[in-house]
């Protein structure tokens, strides 16, 4: 069995107070009752030695929001893999939505970004999703599936990665698909992982979602049988909806 994970992407939000008012309040839950669920906070880069300092609890690991695809050069403003591993840190998210978008990434730098992580020794948290106008016009599912054959690096898929799915069109928006469309999904993700690496354990590859998760909608997805958990984005960012989150996967 797959074991829970609940990743928080802080996106470009946050500074050195505000992790440490985060975390000083966090703690006053009942942390230790969920330590069976691998918690991950993917941070701004800036804050990655602070928060390290805050993850107290055993199963809490550090997270970043974007590698580049080379371990060094003339690349200013990016980190990269062996640098974000410097830090701690233990997983990395690649190919967000939001970056794909702002930054043109394709999917083949993201299967490059993919060997950069395995090659630093990072899990990377690959995104997938399709947009609005895709979901209503094209096959959405036909995309997803080609999406994520082409996001992921052949030669790295015996080590272990992440897989989440986010719908551009409920990322921060508060519209969520229904439980059965995720489900629908996730059957048709394990089949692309299926044709793409025939022995493959897909069964042993987190399959995460993603967009508008919160406090109260989380309890739905829950019951997802192929739900490996949730990579939270403004949820994560409120210590008392993240812990309800938590406990929806306890």
């Amino acid at each position: 069995m797959v074991k829970k994970i609940l990743a928080a992407n802080w996106k470009m939000n946050g500074d050195q107070n505000f992790a440490a008012n985060f975390f000083a309040e966090f703690e006053q839950f009942q942390l230790a009752d969920y330590q069976q669920i691998d918690t991950v906070f993917c941070v701004p880069g800036p804050l990655l030695s602070t928060v390290k300092t805050q993850l107290a609890q055993p199963n809490f690991y550090l997270g970043a929001q974007d590698c580049h695809a080379e371990d060094k050069g003339a690349f200013t403003g990016d980190l990269s893999a062996s640098l974000i591993k410097d830090f701690a840190a233990e997983y990395v998210i690649i190919g967000h939505s939001e970056r794909r978008a702002a930054y043109a990434e394709t999917d083949q730098l993201i299967a490059k970004k993919h060997q950069a992580a395995i090659r630093n020794g990072l899990t990377p948290i690959i995104c997938i999703g399709e947009s609005l106008a895709q979901r209503e016009h094209e096959d959405f599912l036909g995309f997803l599936k080609e999406q994520l054959k082409a996001s992921l690096a052949l030669d790295c898929l015996q080590q272990n990665f992440i897989v989440a799915y986010e719908p551009i069109w409920a990322i921060g928006t508060g519209k969520v698909p229904a439980v059965a469309d995720v489900a629908e999904v996730f059957a048709q993700l394990k089949i692309a992982l299926r044709e793409l690496a025939p022995e493959l354990d897909i069964d042993q590859v987190p399959l995460l979602y993603g967009g508008s998760v919160n406090a109260g909608n989380c309890k739905e997805f829950s019951a997802l049988v192929d739900l490996s958990g949730y990579l939270v984005g403004s949820a994560s960012l409120k210590a008392q909806d993240f812990f309800a989150i938590m406990k929806s996967l306890g």
